[in-house]
């Protein structure tokens, strides 16, 4: 027993004299300095012109200018677009004679960007090949109603910009004002035709001459952060869609969003002051974005209220509307389902035409590709309807490419409207550094009518496009 227990006593004996006793701590972070690792970076990639400082270059910062108000400005110019061109066939009732629509359809989104300092910069922008709702194309196949159409090279080439504002920040552009940043100046404004967005595009999503200031850090005892917006718009309205520019209408709102612990939500009011033709309405919409569990998840009630002239610009309607998604595990793909529910005749307080409807968001099968006459497989309008869209996109090649399957589906409760369900896939690629390639299909099964009168109708339909994409 002795013996055992000394052969023992000396095995551990070797063992430690070769195990260092005070070993170096291990970490998952090396305490080693590693210099930075650009041997696989890509070159960046330059736009069509550069002025001044250029673009995410590395490099001395030039001294600048200083103007009276004593803010420094850099002045740099760049210049850069997207060429967007496809080829697409639709047949909207493929028992119903000759409804196939074939066309080559194209689309250039020009910008010209003046960065005055980090915070204040003149943007401009032009779609010189569109132009009235209306794209420079060629139509291989017509059908019956666009009689004349077919082997018809149509240009709608159009210089008139659709994009010019200028953004800054009042403390930034006025420091002088408040050397020790004392009493809250940081007031964020922009004015000119710009973009403008609520709840997700769903209550606005248009093109307007407006002017707007924001505080972006407001703090209360309730929430996190708190953003407010005023707004005024006064042209380019589109009140609907289908209808032409409304001019002599004009927009005032408010945009909240709030910060919470567990959610972020938005409330917006609008009010549109319209003309006889258009019409006044009051358009209003809450929504909460949260992440439940391993779910992301946004909800949104919207209301439109007409006043005055009823007009198919200010219907009086309520959309109650839903997402819910989720990243799977041990991968990148995402899956979602997205509900909406119409009562009546909601609508947006202005929409650009190339939007569509409020329903776009629901999902590929709903959205409107803003180029050319290839339209939504489902329809976006959410009058009286209700319906749903459940997609899976699944990513690979390092997320150079992804596919989304998608179904859908929406029931017209009224006697006017479409009751269908369709099945679409999107494909997108990168191809290169600058360029995407798109491809798109989906099949149709139902029935719509477009008037009380009329009877309703078989609309099955059909749909292929492919489209390449070209950063510049």
């Amino acid at each position: 027993m002795k013996i055992k227990i000394i052969s023992l006593l000396y095995t551990l004996i070797f063992f430690f004299s070769f195990y260092p006793l005070q070993a170096e701590p291990i970490s998952a972070i090396s305490d080693e300095i590693t210099p930075l690792q650009t041997m696989d970076f890509p070159e960046r990639p330059a736009p069509i012109l550069e002025l001044g400082e250029k673009y995410l270059k590395p490099g001395e910062i030039t001294k600048g200018y200083e103007i009276p108000t004593g803010a420094v400005w850099r002045p740099s110019l760049i210049i850069w677009g997207t060429l967007r061109t496809a080829i697409q066939s639709t047949d909207s009732n493929v028992k119903m004679g000759n409804t196939r629509l074939s066309e080559w359809s194209n689309r250039l989104d020009l910008y010209g960007n003046l960065n005055l300092t980090a915070t204040e910069r003149i943007l401009i922008g032009f779609r010189p090949l569109d132009r009235n709702r209306n794209f420079t194309r060629y139509t291989f196949e017509a059908p019956s109603a666009l009689k004349g159409e077919e082997g018809n090279f149509e240009e709608e080439f159009n210089f008139k910009y659709t994009t010019f504002f200028f953004e800054g920040d009042f403390g930034q552009l006025f420091p002088f004002l408040d050397r020790n940043d004392r009493y809250g100046l940081d007031l964020g404004f922009s004015v000119g035709r710009q973009q403008l967005n609520m709840q997700d595009g769903i209550l606005l999503n248009d093109r307007i001459d407006s002017f707007g200031i924001s505080k972006i850090n407001l703090k209360h005892g309730w929430a996190v952060n708190h953003r407010a917006t005023l707004l005024w718009g006064w042209n380019e309205l589109n009140r609907n869609a289908l209808a032409v520019d409304d001019s002599n209408s004009s927009l005032f709102g408010i945009s909240n969003e709030l910060d919470f612990n567990l959610t972020t939500a938005e409330f917006d009011v609008i009010y549109v002051d319209g003309d006889n033709f258009s019409g006044d309405g009051l358009y209003s919409g809450i929504g909460f974005t949260q992440r439940m569990y391993e779910f992301n998840s946004t909800y949104r009630i919207l209301n439109s209220q007409g006043f005055g002239i009823e007009t198919d610009n200010n219907q009086n309607g309520t959309l109650i509307f839903g997402e819910i998604s989720k990243d799977l595990e041990y991968s990148q793909d995402y899956i979602y389902l997205n509900s909406f529910y119409g009562i009546d005749k909601f609508r947006s307080a202005s929409r650009a035409p190339e939007f569509g409807g409020p329903l776009g968001s629901t999902g590929v099968l709903f959205g409107s590709l803003g180029l050319g006459r290839y339209g939504s497989p489902l329809n976006n309008q959410p009058d009286e309807a209700f319906g749903s869209a459940a997609g899976y996109q699944l990513f690979f090649n390092h997320k150079r490419q992804n596919v989304i399957f998608e179904i859908g589906g929406r029931y017209a409760r009224s006697e006017i409207g479409q009751r269908a369900i369709a099945a679409g896939i999107s494909f997108q690629s990168a191809v290169g550094r600058r360029n995407i390639l798109r491809l798109d299909t989906y099949t149709r099964y139902g029935k719509e009518r477009l008037t009380p009168n009329n009877d309703e109708k078989q609309a099955p339909g059909v749909g292929v496009r492919i489209e390449w994409v070209l950063n510049l």
